[in-house]
This record gives C-alpha cells, structure tokens and sequence, in this order.
C-alpha cells in the first residue's frame, strides 16, 4: 500500500477535485522518513544497526509481538516473516508536503511526493515526467525542490517498476572515500570509479545546472511555481559557478568580452533559477536550520558530523537520531513554506 500522494490514481482523483498541486523534490528528506508520530516514539524506540540513515522497525531486534501490536494500533502494515513495522504511510503522511498541503492550505491542494530515500536530484526531477500523472487538470502549481547532495547521481532501478505507484525507480550512487584495497562489492567499484573519474568542483556546479535547466523548463511548460531550499547543504550561488568558471580559463574572464563558447556558459549559469533558492531563518538549508534548533554550531558541525562521525551528542527534538527531520520539524517547515508562497502572492 502506497501512502496517497504517492499513488497516481489517487493524486489524479484529489488533483480533478482540487485543481492545485503541492510537489516535494529530493530525497529522504522530502519523503518523510524517520517522522515518526510521537505517540509510536513513546511506545517503542525505533532501533538502528549502526549505519547512520537507519532507525526504524524494520527486523533491528524489535519483539515480534510489540510489533504486531503497534501496527493494529497505528494501523500500520506488519510483515511477520520479516519481522518488519512498515511505517512508510506515517512517515509520508507527517512529511512537509502532505502537511502544507493539508493542514496549512486547509486540503485544497493535492500533495505529490516525489522524494525517495537515498536519491538523487536527477531522479526525483525525472519523475516529473515519467509519471502519468494529470498536470493538465492543475490550474496551480507549486514545486518545493529539496535538492540534496550534489555529488549523487542516479541509475535506472532493477526492479520491476510499478508506474501505478511512486518509488523503487531509481537506486542512488554515492561518491566514496574508500581506497582501492577496500573494495570489496560491486557497488564499492562503480562508486569509487564515479568518484575517481568525475568528481570535482567544476562537476558539482555542472550537474546542478543540468537539474536545474531540466526542472525550469518543465515549471514553463505547467506555468508552476519553483522555490528551492536544499535539504542539508547550501546551494552554490552565481557568483560561486561565475567564478569557477572564470577560473577555468588561462586569464580569466572579460565578461565585457567573452568569446561565443564563453558567452554560451555564462547564459547558461545566469538562466539558472537562482532567485528561486531561498533560506528559512536566516539558514540555507534545511539541515543546518535543524541542527541550530537542536543546540548545535551549523557553521561548525554538519549533519555527518553529529549522525555519522558522533562528533558531538545532541538532543535529537528536531534532527532524528538516523540524520533526518522529526515530525515537528516537518510541521514547522510547512509553516514557514506557507508563510513564504503568501509573501509572495501564490496563495
């Protein structure tokens, strides 16, 4: 069972009746998890192997039988043979995007997930478009685009897709720090040939434009709505790519006098939609707002810093303990989304 804004026939029924879309972009982020309902924390801790990004109740130790029993009062599915609490309809549920559209907007816009855990910005802009859902119906939409790490890219998942649902249809690969004596899997070699071969600075900004050109020119085509806040890494401004690529050539840049090629890349970084990236407190991301909530120096210490590297302990009221947003830090995202397409006349 998928969770409603992420099941097509669903979203296309709700989308006739409302007639105005809310779409979230990124990764786990976006998607909701960890956003566990307090009630279901209280009752019973999720449990982590020891990978940072896990922390559920997904066979980490739980007693079968409190599992059982928490899924007939939560009314989540339970999987015996896998010992598994599936809790992707709460976590979708308490995600910012079914908040905003539900609870801020009063249910009169359609939610679309499109976030998937671990995936990168390629993927869930592509699901834009490979998708049959029924743009045409929304008089109104509005993109959240959560970009998430940059250096993420995306392959086509080996599963057999399911276009009637949303999800399991791209799997991520990760840029890695592994030497070559400790490869041991296949993924260990893609990931370290990816890492060896592509990535750089010039790269990242490259790969963001690309998403960002894609992106743009599907919000034309729909007349959406685009505000981007990435999930826990600041964006690269213009004048960040501007100076990259000025210092990728022997004399640097004449913007006064710039030969066709030059002039072809500068168009291209000034058409990107940076005025659509916007910070929420005074934060550029998500993360960071997270983390100074929770006590801790965002300009000291990132999200692997505290979930993965355990460089410092914190409370964890607001960034989980697997790295992502509590259920009231979504809330509070769409409260502050809401307030911001009003500033802006979108609502």
């Amino acid at each position: 069972m998928k969770h409603k804004s992420k099941d097509i026939a669903i979203i296309n029924k709700d989308l006739a009746r409302t007639r105005r879309a809310i779409v979230g972009l990124g990764c786990s982020y976006v998607w909701g998890k960890g956003a566990y309902d307090l009630e279901l924390l209280q009752e019973e801790k999720p449990l982590a192997p020891g990978a940072w990004g896990d922390w559920d109740y997904r066979d980490r130790g739980h007693e079968q039988a409190t599992l059982k029993r928490l899924g007939e009062k939560f009314n989540l599915p339970f999987y015996q043979d896998r010992n598994t609490l599936d809790t992707a309809l709460m976590e979708n549920q308490n995600s910012f995007v079914t908040q905003l559209a539900e609870v801020e907007l009063n249910n009169t816009y359609t939610p679309i997930n499109l976030g998937e855990p671990g995936n990168g910005n390629l993927s869930a802009i592509d699901r834009l478009f490979i998708y049959d859902i029924d743009w045409h119906l929304a008089d109104e939409i509005i993109v959240v685009f959560m970009a998430t790490d940059l250096l993420r890219t995306d392959l086509v998942s080996s599963h057999l897709q399911e276009f009637s649902k949303i999800g399991q249809d791209y799997r991520a690969i990760f840029p890695t720090d592994k030497t070559k004596d400790e490869l041991v899997t296949p993924t260990d070699y893609l990931e370290y040939g990816y890492t060896q071969t592509t990535i750089e600075t010039s790269y990242e900004y490259r790969f963001l434009l690309r998403n960002y050109k894609v992106l743009s020119k599907w919000c034309n085509m729909y007349n959406a709505k685009l505000l981007i806040f990435p999930a826990f890494r600041a964006l690269p401004t213009f004048d960040e790519m501007i100076q990259d690529f000025a210092g990728r050539t022997p004399d640097g840049v004449d913007l006064d006098n710039l030969t066709d090629g030059q002039l072809d890349a500068f168009r291209y970084i000034k058409a990107a939609p940076h005025n659509n990236v916007i910070n929420i407190q005074n934060h550029k991301s998500f993360g960071d707002w997270l983390l100074t909530l929770d006590g801790v120096d965002a300009s000291k210490y990132d999200i692997l810093d505290i979930v993965h590297n355990k460089k410092i302990a914190i409370d964890h009221n607001y960034l989980t303990p697997c790295g992502h947003p509590s259920k009231i830090a979504h809330a509070m995202l769409a409260t502050e989304l809401a307030t911001v397409f009003k500033d802006r006349n979108w609502i």
